[in-house]
């Protein structure tokens, strides 16, 4: 039989045996969104003018934290888009706004986002 310095050292060793399975369960469900979501929506940044930065934020594995995006929390797919000019506060233009919007075409990278549902690119220059 064992002693209590043994039963102590198998419950350490259970102990630290979940931890590291929590650890890769966590790192195999991913680190954010798909692959195929983040590529689809670097391609799309790609072809807008962003005078202000507004997505200086998107970059690294993790497009889930990207500023402006949204992701399901169990699937880690892309459901959100909230890119509207936030500086616009009616739609009359005012002097300087330009330096804010986003301006391009909207790439048909958008399209791999199979579960996009809400799209808001409002008050800027995308075609």
């Amino acid at each position: 039989m064992c002693d209590k310095n043994c039963a102590s050292l198998a419950l350490l060793s259970i102990l630290l045996l979940s931890g590291v399975l929590h650890l890769e369960i966590v790192k195999a469900l991913g680190s954010g969104c798909k692959k195929v979501e983040r590529k689809a929506l670097l391609q799309f940044r790609k072809n807008l003018g962003d005078p202000s930065g507004r997505l200086s934020s998107w970059v690294g594995e993790d497009c889930c934290r990207w500023r402006g995006e949204g992701c399901n929390n169990r699937t880690a797919s892309v459901i959100k888009l909230k890119l509207n000019n936030p500086f616009r506060n009616s739609i009359d233009a005012y002097e300087g706004d330009a330096g804010h919007k986003l301006g391009g075409p909207i790439s048909p990278s958008l399209l791999q986002l199979k579960d996009l549902k809400y799209l808001d690119l409002s008050m800027n220059n995308v075609v």
